[in-house]
């Protein structure tokens, strides 16, 4: 995937984010460069000393940031629909998928902004579809079941990535169980290789998924893997936990990834979900971010009042 394009979406989304987070590089900088009569040190020096710490903050927020290749916080009008807008372009026909008010809040995961989508039963397909990536790619989104409708208990795929309109890996999977429903992840599209939880969710209740897809080495050896509801002390974390399902099953590899999609195929197939809180990335940490710094900001600002006025008072 173009890391250019990926870069350029991110600094969009999250400018205020970055902004912020210079900020608070700044105002530190400024306040240890405020000289301390009782320890006193060039300035020259002290500037010196702190200019590789901001080089050192800068890149790390512009790795970051290359890692997460999208966020979809579904900021559109409310009823409107998804397809035709920010990207999304629709495949086949019939119910839209559209855009819902309000957020499925993820504890622990960076806080849930825009708005949010909806679908179930029969309907169309919306994709969003970026430069075909071939290396290792993961997705994180929450999800609520709100009506399981006539769901059955083989199920079906509800998103997924794509290699085109047809093709598809790492498909994410619901199906009926007694008043609840299993969730489970497939390589492919074959219920029959698609592995679920043992233990049924309830209605209404928010689930948190983060799902890839991994190219093996040889032929028919690419794997998928699923978590559900993992830990928060493990987001953001330079590596992945162990995962809640994984399906190695054997089959015709992805050439590659172009597009991520979500799938309304029937009322057996599909129930009726919410969907927020969308990310794909390149890696474990750029899909379960956790708050970004500026939740911090008035205790930063707190601090720095408290600095100056120690230092000043030495004088």
């Amino acid at each position: 995937m173009s890391r250019k394009g990926s870069i350029a979406q991110i600094f969009s989304a999250n400018s205020d984010k970055f902004l912020v987070l210079i900020c608070e590089i700044v105002i530190l900088v400024v306040v240890s460069c405020i000289p301390d009569h009782e320890n006193p040190e060039p300035l020259e020096t002290t500037l010196m000393k702190k200019t590789s710490a901001i080089l050192l903050a800068i890149l790390s927020a512009s790795v970051c940031a290359q890692a997460q290749l999208l966020y979809e916080p579904f900021n559109y009008t409310v009823g409107s629909n998804l397809g035709g807008q920010g990207g999304w372009t629709n495949v086949n026909t019939g119910d839209e998928v559209t855009v819902a008010s309000g957020n499925l809040s993820v504890s622990g995961l960076a806080s849930s902004t825009g708005n949010s989508v909806t679908f179930g039963g029969l309907g169309v397909d919306p994709a969003f579809v970026f430069p075909t990536n071939t290396s290792t790619l993961w997705y994180s989104f929450a999800i609520s079941v709100t009506d399981l409708g006539a769901l059955d208990a083989t199920g079906g795929y509800l998103a997924g990535f794509g290699q085109n309109i047809t093709t598809f890996g790492a498909t994410f999977w619901a199906r009926v169980n007694g008043v609840g429903y299993d969730l489970g992840i497939s390589k492919r599209t074959v219920a029959g290789d698609t592995v679920f939880t043992s233990s049924a969710f309830s209605l209404g209740s928010t689930v948190f998924v983060v799902g890839n897809y991994q190219y093996g080495a040889g032929a028919a050896d690419d794997v998928s893997s699923l978590w559900i509801n993992p830990n928060s002390t493990d987001f953001a974390a330079g590596s992945a936990p162990a995962p809640t399902l994984t399906t190695t099953a054997t089959g015709t590899d992805l050439t590659g990834i172009s597009r991520f999609f979500l799938r309304q195929d029937s009322a057996t197939e599909t129930p009726t979900v919410i969907v927020d809180e969308l990310r794909i990335g390149s890696d474990w940490a750029s899909v379960t971010p956790v708050p970004e710094p500026s939740t911090y900001a008035l205790l930063g600002l707190g601090g720095l009042v408290v600095a100056l006025r120690r230092r000043f008072a030495r004088k």
